[in-house]
């Protein structure tokens, strides 16, 4: 199709100069073939343009009874240099045109090369280096947004904050290195017992937080036992002693409450389940772990 609208514009050309050949303007529409040929961006199209419009010139200067005595030898070399000047300009512009397609392409390369090393780099300030987890400034913008969302929508929100029992002691005894090894793991077991939906970040040390989206309070209490069963139940070869314990304090949110209110209803919560034994889930205004 392209070949062919290149032809149609030199057969359009010839016949206007045919028709015309007494006025030297109409030579102009030798340049057609050429414009039309320079959008397609090929290099062979400009030099089959070229050679048209060469060939349509040569024959009505050579054969047309009026252009052959307008147009002698130096008006057909004239016209043929400024065909061939015409056709550098159109190749020339085409090479152009390759260059800046060529600084877009990798212009856009770059761009979206810094777009994964900065999400990387924003995984890696927000990541904690050795659970996986986030870490405490991304639960604390998340905590930002999602209180937000919950005063606007008027849906639950539940904060969890766990401690490992007892941890101070793992690392005195087998050192950090084994104590480390027993962090990824309950780390693991907490996120692999909440939902997709719900957040789980390493506070600090031997101290996570879990907010839970969207479920009521009795239903928030039967996930941290969950996951408090599931840690108790954990097999750690690394220790000789007896199982390894969380404890957990819980916080519902209420409309109006401040975050930092809100953080520590549910460590005071913890506290109490320190206070009472550990092991065990207790929920802000709660005397003892709520039984459902």
């Amino acid at each position: 199709m392209d070949y062919i609208i290149i032809m149609a514009a030199s057969l359009f050309s010839a016949i206007l100069i045919s028709v015309h050949s007494e006025m030297y303007v109409m030579y102009t529409s030798l340049f057609f073939p050429m414009l039309i040929s320079t959008i397609y961006f090929e290099k062979k199209k400009v030099w089959l343009s070229f050679l048209l419009s060469s060939l349509v010139f040569l024959v009505i200067t050579t054969f047309h009874p009026i252009s052959n005595k307008m147009n002698d030898l130096m008006d057909q070399l004239s016209m043929m240099c400024i065909l061939i000047t015409a056709t550098a300009i159109c190749i020339g512009i085409m090479s152009r045109g390759y260059e800046i397609a060529k600084h877009l392409t990798k212009a856009q390369e770059d761009h979206q090369d810094l777009m994964v090393k900065s999400t990387i780099m924003e995984k890696q300030v927000k990541t904690d280096a050795l659970t996986g987890l986030y870490n405490h400034m991304a639960f604390y913008e998340y905590m930002d947004v999602l209180l937000l969302q919950a005063e606007t929508y008027h849906y639950p929100v539940h904060l969890a904050v766990i401690d490992i029992d007892n941890f101070k002691k793992i690392n005195d005894t087998y050192g950090h290195g084994i104590g480390d090894v027993v962090l990824k793991r309950i780390a693991a077991t907490i996120k692999e017992n909440v939902t997709n939906d719900d957040f789980t970040a390493r506070y600090g040390g031997e101290e996570f937080v879990v907010i839970l989206n969207d479920v009521n309070e009795e239903k928030a209490f039967a996930i941290l036992e969950k996951v408090r069963t599931g840690v108790e139940n954990l097999v750690h070869p690394e220790i000789k002693e007896e199982r390894i314990t969380i404890s957990l304090g819980l916080q519902t949110y209420r409309a109006g409450m401040h975050k930092q209110a809100f953080f520590e209803g549910a460590d005071n919560s913890l506290y109490v389940a320190k206070r009472q034994g550990k092991n065990r889930v207790i929920i802000h205004e709660c005397g003892e772990a709520l039984q459902i």
